[in-house]
């Protein structure tokens, strides 16, 4: 009879959520923290799509880049096709490359998404729509809509050249965040020279401002919307931003921690580093947080990490270096000498983490190179930090190089896990209990939820119930 009764009982299980431990939940939302990561759209032509972003671990993804209409002030898309139109699985046919959100758990106090009620979420349609898919996977997950990118400040100019211009160009991004349903934008101005700062005021106030009309249109709180600002790692460079006008209308600025040293620089160094290193650069992402902290609230910065290396061609650390490191079966830019975290440490090269400098570099005892770059024990650091300082959390350049799969490797999950856990990190919605299996392996059909032992109380009272009942009758 027993075994009869065993089917029903983990149906009964699956109802209530399944097992779970007790966790330690923070005392309020002030004490949790934001992890968030880039997704661009050119992730696509490399076969990472969204659904590849491990939910649980993240609390808000940047969607890079829109691009913007210098004629109309509108917004359009670098590949529309792919972003709204391409028939896009939410399940990948090949298994061994899958991960991500497949193989987490939901945990959902109303039901358990089972296979037939995933069924119509098997495939999605472009990647905004996987995006918006996964919103309703983990109902808490902020997805903003990022417009910009690298070497925009004239397009921003543009865009903003007069009052009329910048009016209609709030108004356009607004309508396209709208339309698509982000629950922000994040601006990636890069980079406001000081003839542009007030620009990039006016722009900031005028969004918010329309951001606010939507709020009240849709019913919404104030602020519900984010906002978002990237910044450069550069403290002459921030000297152009009125942080006074800014603080006042940013939810978070989002600090480009990285990129401090590559192809353009005299020598080789660390591009990421959390202190000043001893050798050749002074520059350090503390420096800088340092700067911003005497301008922002803490809980306003994020700090940016990178999901990838660059190289160089030459000896050791603060040693001058030609070009690209020689790495095997990793093709480079000359003018970027990027490698992706998950090709990290190349073969044949040695791993060293560099406390004093809060980062970590690979280099080639035959002399073909030296990569810099953040390792797990990087990311470890640099979570105490943001715990240390209070700061509102961190995020990442971008998800295509972290390597989700390896969990003891990933950045991703070495810097959540320092934080203290999943619990540690920020719920947007209140009813939003969202936590991974902790078993492998689990698949995009078993949507089943991992929930609270308010739970598993009720669970342990129905099967001790059944087998007292079982002993009696025996």
């Amino acid at each position: 009879m027993l075994s009869r009764l065993l089917p029903a009982l983990i149906s009964l299980c699956a109802s209530h959520g399944g097992l779970a431990s007790n966790p330690e939940v923070p005392k309020s939302n002030n004490d949790t923290f934001v992890t968030a990561l880039y997704y661009t759209e050119w992730s696509f032509y490399n076969k990472h799509y969204p659904v590849d972003i491990p939910l649980s671990h993240i609390t808000n993804i940047y969607y890079a880049f829109a691009k913007i209409d210098s004629k109309s002030e509108g917004t359009y898309w670098g590949d529309e096709k792919v972003a709204l139109e391409e028939i896009i699985p939410l399940v990948h046919e090949d298994s061994n490359s899958s991960f991500g959100v497949r193989y987490d758990m939901l945990c959902s106090k109303d039901h358990a998404k089972t296979s037939s009620e995933a069924e119509p979420m098997v495939n999605s349609t472009g990647l905004i729509g996987q995006l918006l898919q996964m919103k309703q996977l983990k109902k808490g997950l902020k997805v903003s809509l990022a417009i910009g990118g690298e070497n925009t400040n004239h397009v921003f100019e543009g865009a903003t050249s007069s009052q009329r211009k910048t009016e209609r160009f709030c108004q356009n991004l607004v309508d396209t965040m709208r339309k698509h349903g982000f629950d922000g934008i994040d601006i990636d101005w890069e980079f406001p020279d000081l003839r542009s700062s007030s620009n990039l005021n006016k722009l900031i106030k005028a969004l918010k401002e329309t951001l606010s009309v939507a709020e009240k249109e849709n019913g919404m709180l104030p602020n519900t919307y984010l906002l978002s600002l990237a910044l450069p790692l550069d403290v002459s460079s921030l000297k152009n931003y009125e942080f006074e006008t800014l603080r006042n209308y940013v939810t978070y600025f989002n600090l480009m921690g990285y990129d401090s040293t590559g192809p353009w620089s005299d020598r080789a160094d660390y591009h990421s580093n959390l202190y000043s290193p001893e050798t050749y650069s002074a520059s350090s992402v503390n420096n800088t947080v340092q700067y911003l902290l005497d301008k922002i609230d803490k809980k306003q910065l994020i700090l940016g990490m990178p999901s990838y290396g660059r190289s160089f061609k030459g000896m050791g650390v603060g040693l001058p270096f030609k070009g690209c490191a020689n790495i095997a079966d990793i093709q480079q830019e000359q003018n970027q000498c990027i490698v992706n975290y998950h090709n990290l440490p190349p073969q044949d090269y040695i791993e060293v983490h560099n406390f004093t400098a809060g980062s970590s570099y690979a280099y080639n005892t035959k002399g073909l190179g030296i990569v810099f770059y953040d390792n797990p024990q990087a990311a470890r650091q640099k979570a105490n930090y943001v715990k240390e300082l209070g700061l509102a959390g961190g995020f990442w350049w971008d998800s295509y190089g972290d390597d989700f799969r390896a969990k003891n490797r990933s950045l991703l999950y070495n810097f959540v896990d320092e934080l203290g856990g999943l619990y540690m990190l920020k719920m947007s919605d209140p009813t939003d209990d969202f936590y991974p299996d902790e078993m492998d392996g689990a698949t995009a059909s078993s949507y089943a939820t991992q929930c609270f032992y308010t739970d598993i109380r009720v669970f342990l009272v129905i099967v001790l119930s059944w087998v007292f009942i079982l002993v009696f009758i025996s």
